[in-house]
């Protein structure tokens, strides 16, 4: 009768491990109170209760006086102990808080609980996993030579995010990628910056930019956003291979049908071989009124209101093929990837 009692009490009741019942002890506890928990467990009472209010829990038990079974919680409690904060599982990766959540929106790395009223926390062994995962190319070296970068120092000079970096390394396109026996996480591998640089996807070129256009067609800044803004040039946004700063590239296609539409006063100037002003009050005198009114415009005229005003201006096939030779022959002495009239589709460098 002693013996089932003290059972039923062990069973039933938060009783510590080293106290007696009818004369009998136990090796394990079975029922824990929210303080004995935390404290076996080393986790704040308050942060435990969010946890367990969070779970299953009934929540007329959770209090000073709950009392909760250790088989049914204890391996999650105990879980939830061993994890991190986000600023803590930061440091063990090596890196700052804001790369940190980039890997975290990216589900390189995701938290070990999700519950409402409790912050994200991470299991070192999530942890561990992702960093192995990202040396498991990279050779162990005794010394690190002097031309290689550690991971977040790539990221800098390449301006490429932490989570595409750790995924091409993670690859295996990086041959130089090495480590050293240190635990600081990402800044205990290296690479060489010129393998990765070229490792890294980039977008073909296949427009112009906008320095570019503003010289082919003799306008200023705040025209060519007019003209992109309005749908008369198409713009779109690329990384450029080199220094992966986003770069705005005006279509080789919508350039060409603005030219045969349109003509702006700077290429009738140069057509002509004259000052722009002459030009402007001659077509001014002619009651020929650009569409482009406001002063801090450069002047575009229909194509077709200049037709017989007597310039010699070569028709817009003509001037769009003539830009074309131009910015071919000034790319010949510059290190841009590709000529724009045969756009490189494939993706590999020139």
């Amino acid at each position: 009768m002693l013996d089932t009692l003290s059972a039923f009490a062990f069973a039933h009741y938060p009783i510590p491990v080293d106290k007696a019942v009818f004369g009998r002890k136990r090796t394990a506890r079975k029922i824990h109170r929210l303080f004995s928990a935390a404290r076996e467990f080393s986790v704040d009472s308050p942060r435990l209760k969010r946890f367990l209010r969070a779970n299953d829990l009934p929540q007329g038990s959770i209090g000073k006086g709950m009392v909760f079974p250790i088989d049914r919680y204890g391996s999650e409690i105990q879980r939830f102990a061993e994890c991190l904060s986000a600023k803590e599982a930061a440091a063990r990766l090596g890196i700052g808080y804001d790369a940190f959540k980039r890997l975290h929106r990216s589900k390189k790395l995701r938290p070990q609980f999700e519950l409402p009223g409790i912050a994200h926390c991470y299991h070192p062994s999530d942890i561990l996993e992702l960093l192995n995962q990202t040396k498991r190319h990279a050779k162990t070296v005794s010394g690190i030579p002097s031309n290689y970068e550690d991971l977040l120092a790539l990221c800098i000079r390449t301006k490429c995010p932490i989570e595409e970096l750790q995924a091409l390394v993670a690859s295996g396109k990086i041959q130089s990628l090495c480590s050293d026996a240190s635990d600081r996480g990402f800044r205990s591998i290296f690479a060489d910056p010129e393998e990765v640089w070229e490792a890294l996807p980039f977008d073909p070129w296949t427009g112009i930019t906008k320095t570019e256009l503003k010289a082919l067609l003799r306008i200023n800044d705040s025209t060519v956003k007019l003209l992109v803004e309005e749908g008369f040039l198409e713009m779109k946004t690329i990384k450029r291979s080199r220094h992966r700063r986003a770069i705005g590239m005006v279509g080789i296609g919508s350039l060409k049908q603005f030219v045969q539409s349109y003509v702006t006063l700077g290429l009738i100037a140069a057509d002509e071989g004259v000052q722009g002003q002459a030009i402007y009050a001659k077509l001014r005198g002619l009651d020929l009124i650009p569409f482009t009114q406001s002063p801090k415009y450069s002047l575009i005229y229909h194509r077709s209101d200049i037709a017989d005003c007597g310039f010699r201006v070569r028709s817009g096939n003509q001037q769009f093929e003539a830009m074309m030779t131009r910015l071919d022959n000034e790319l010949r002495t510059t290190s841009r990837p590709q000529l724009l009239t045969q756009p490189n589709l494939s993706g590999e460098r020139r």
